[in-house]
């Protein structure tokens, strides 16, 4: 009995790397404007320091 490997198809493999890559990209650019969006929100005086400061403990990842 033979076995035979089947090769690994790179299309397949470089479609789902390019579709990562822009999920990432998407991610960090939305995450980049959003922390622009807050600075002028503070710089305008929309928001103060300490509304920011509980928004960052509300969000961990921030």
């Amino acid at each position: 009995m033979e076995h035979t490997k089947e090769p690994i198809n790179s299309n397949t493999t470089k479609g789902w790397l390019q579709r990562g890559g822009i999920v990432v990209f998407v991610f960090f650019l939305l995450k980049g404007i959003g922390w622009l969006v807050l600075l002028a929100a503070v710089a305008m005086g929309l928001m103060n320091e300490e509304a920011v400061q509980k928004l960052k403990d509300a969000i961990p990842f921030f």
